[in-house]
């Protein structure tokens, strides 16, 4: 009973609020009177954990870049504006021209690209490459998983860094939409691991192909004009950027000598591949754990200072 009084309180709220016009402060989603982080949070929960929708029917209030519906892109405004004292809209909701995301390709998602024989389970590790380094400020990824062809069971995604993330899983597709925006965090890099997504099927005895390719999501994509969806990441300049998307061979990203885990042994392995030579590695780009393209000491260096001073996760592109 209690449950159902609140929502019936829900509804006349909602109800009350006029449908061509915003009450509240542009960017004040949860409609509390004021602009906070509790307004990004409320956003992103609704995005990717299925939470509930702003209460302004037309959504204008949480809409704070005029761009159509939500996105990750309304999130990082937010965040700029109360700890950055951004630039908030002149009127509320918006009339101006929207803030149209510049989509390009100068960057790259990498994904692990195959699962060992025998396996029921495993991790795909997703890299974003970018060809500048410009901080990341938000991630919104809509991705459709194949194993050899087949739906796999999407069982959880791990984030990299846990500042206002969430996903949402379509089981019955094999879907994924991945959201992030990292806060107070050092996100400036050429690459990075972004999230690992953890995967399950019956087992096979052969090595299996995993595939990803980009898909439309709602309402965790905004449409644009044309009514495709783009996947994103928002830059320090507010801009978004689409990515290509390619596979790669690692399956835990710094695992240099392949043992499933990562430590410094995998430091002592990469010293010995410089002095003694890596030939005929499954998959040598494990052992460049800080993407610069190349395998060195400097790989060495990297995991340790990831494993005894919690320096940036390795990556593999």
């Amino acid at each position: 009973m209690k449950k159902g009084l609140f929502l019936c309180a829900i509804l006349l709220l909602a109800a009350a609020i006029p449908a061509t016009a915003c009450e509240y402060e542009c960017g004040d989603a949860n409609i509390d009177g004021q602009v906070n982080v509790g307004d990004a949070v409320y956003i992103m929960d609704y995005l990717y954990n299925g939470g509930p929708p702003p209460l302004d029917i037309d959504l204008e209030c949480g809409n704070w870049d005029n761009y159509l519906t939500l996105t990750v892109h309304d999130v990082w405004r937010i965040i700029k504006y109360v700890f950055s004292e951004g630039w908030p809209p002149d009127e509320c909701p918006p009339t101006g021209p929207p803030i149209d995301p510049q989509v390009d390709s100068t960057s790259t998602l990498y994904y692990t690209d195959w699962i060992p024989s025998g396996s029921s389970s495993a991790v795909i590790a997703l890299t974003l490459h970018k060809d500048i380094d410009t901080r990341v400020y938000g991630v919104s990824f809509p991705l459709r998983i194949r194993v050899h062809g087949e739906i796999p069971t999407i069982d959880s995604v791990v984030f990299a860094y846990d500042h206002f993330v969430g996903y949402t899983v379509y089981e019955e597709t094999g879907d994924v939409a991945i959201g992030m925006v990292p806060l107070l965090t050092d996100y400036d890099w050429i690459a990075k691991q972004v999230a690992f997504v953890y995967v399950s099927m019956p087992p096979e005895p052969n090595q299996r192909t995993v595939t990803m390719e980009w898909v439309n999501l709602t309402p965790v994509q905004a449409p644009t004009e044309d009514s495709s969806l783009i996947p994103m990441y928002v830059n320090s300049y507010g801009g978004a950027a689409k990515p290509l998307l390619e596979p790669h061979c690692c399956l835990v990203p710094g695992d240099a000598n392949t043992d499933g885990m990562v430590n410094v042994g995998d430091a002592v392995f990469i010293i010995g591949c410089v002095f003694l030579d890596c030939l005929g590695h499954e998959c040598e780009n494990q052992i460049d754990a800080n993407c610069d393209g190349s395998w060195n000491l400097g790989d060495a260096v990297y995991l340790i200072n990831y494993i005894f001073r919690g320096g940036p996760l390795p990556c593999c592109i």
